[in-house]
């Protein structure tokens, strides 16, 4: 009966500790908003490298990403993740047509 006391005790200390780790993530990157936004925009200074940047999702691999945006990144290799969407700092990036036909042939179960 212990036990179980102990595993919901757990469970809800970490949910709490999610709950906080989310409201950090939000308030960090409302505190930095401008200077995200202006570092995004020094970096991703072409409509190429936004659309590489926004490929970076998790899902697609190095080839995919060259592939849906035409654009090869020899260095990098292997899956990639960005933290953020361009989308959320009113920056455009249209990965267009090629990112459909590309989704309409990889698509995971």
């Amino acid at each position: 009966m212990g036990g179980m006391i102990k595993v919901e005790t757990e469970t809800s200390t970490l949910s709490q500790l999610v709950n906080m780790t989310q409201k950090l993530v939000i308030y960090t990157r409302l505190a930095n908003y401008d200077n995200i936004k202006k570092r995004l925009m020094q970096i991703l200074n072409s409509e190429d490298k936004k659309r590489v940047f926004e490929a970076t999702d998790g899902k697609n691999s190095t080839r995919e990403i060259e592939a849906i945006t035409g654009e090869e990144s020899p260095e990098v290799r292997g899956r990639r993740r960005r933290v953020l969407s361009l989308i959320d700092f009113g920056i455009e990036a249209s990965l267009g047509k090629k990112q459909h036909e590309l989704g309409q042939k990889t698509k995971r179960p």
